[in-house]
């Protein structure tokens, strides 16, 4: 039995924050990649288009089956396949490329009707993942990030408009300039909410394997602060499109665009299927 409120919160956190960036991150997502699929010979766009994708992906598969052990019992404590997979293909699609997903995949079992890792097991799992998904990615994140910046300074610094062909430059010029500007907010975005997570995870890792005795707040508390550093975490999966529309005028104009060209095509489909009864009604 449950010694404090937070168990209930934990639950409706994830009942409703989760779904409702269920919904909008998609969404978002799907906007990306059609405006995003245009530009898909520029390399930044494609990078843009890809993480979109993979992120979209990944957001509805943890999502799906964390709403659905909210109601029914958790379908990763039933099947070993499931428990194995479902660990695997989620470092796959948030660690793309990395040989250690399959390490991670392994090191998952079942026990006592849970899905996860266990004894000395966990503390490595819980050391990979904080490391190569709570630290690294964000150190690196920020240290390219900081050199793209530099890197855009000193672009700006020499473009220099000659003629026509100069204009045509400075657009280009702009066009990359937002690319890169939606992209280090993307960073900052990630930093802020992937920092959270390593030291919780391991805070719990060590004392559950040095064995450090427990109250059942404690638990609690530490379960809380792990289920909400997850869905912190998760923001970056469904927040791309919301970055990109506040940062990036061009992207603004881009969308405004695209639902221009949304509304015409439904608004003439209606018009078109009007005119028959309007003759109808002449006649």
């Amino acid at each position: 039995m449950a010694v404090t409120i937070l168990p209930l919160i934990q639950t409706q956190i994830t009942r409703y924050g989760m779904s409702t960036l269920l919904i909008l991150g998609n969404i978002g997502n799907v906007i990306i990649i059609i405006l995003f699929y245009r530009r898909r010979q520029n390399s930044c766009a494609m990078y843009l288009l890809c993480a979109a994708i993979v992120q979209s992906a990944a957001l509805t598969f943890n999502t799906v089956l964390n709403l659905y052990a909210l109601d029914y019992d958790d379908p990763t404590v039933h099947s070993l396949f499931l428990c194995k997979f479902r660990a695997y293909i989620t470092h796959i699609w948030n660690q793309l490329g990395r040989y250690l997903t399959v390490l991670a995949s392994i090191l998952v079992t079942i026990h006592n009707e849970r899905c996860g890792s266990f004894g000395v097991y966990y503390v490595i799992y819980q050391v990979y993942t904080a490391t190569f998904l709570g630290l690294l990615p964000p150190v690196l994140m920020s240290i390219f990030g900081f050199l793209a910046y530099h890197n855009m300074k000193k672009l700006h610094l020499r473009v220099r408009p000659i003629g026509n062909l100069g204009y045509d430059s400075i657009i280009i010029h702009r066009r990359d300039r937002d690319l890169l500007l939606m992209v280090l907010t993307e960073v900052v975005i990630y930093v802020v909410t992937a920092i959270p997570y390593p030291f919780i995870v391991l805070e719990v890792a060590v004392t559950n394997y040095i064995g450090v005795s427990k109250s059942t707040q404690r638990v609690e508390i530490e379960n809380f602060l792990n289920s909400t550093a997850l869905t912190l975490f998760s923001v970056t999966y469904g927040s791309r499109f919301y970055t990109y529309f506040v940062v990036s005028k061009a992207f603004r104009k881009d969308c405004k665009t695209l639902f221009i060209k949304w509304k015409n095509h439904v608004l003439g489909r209606s018009t078109i299927n009007q005119i028959p009864r309007a003759r109808q009604l002449q006649i």
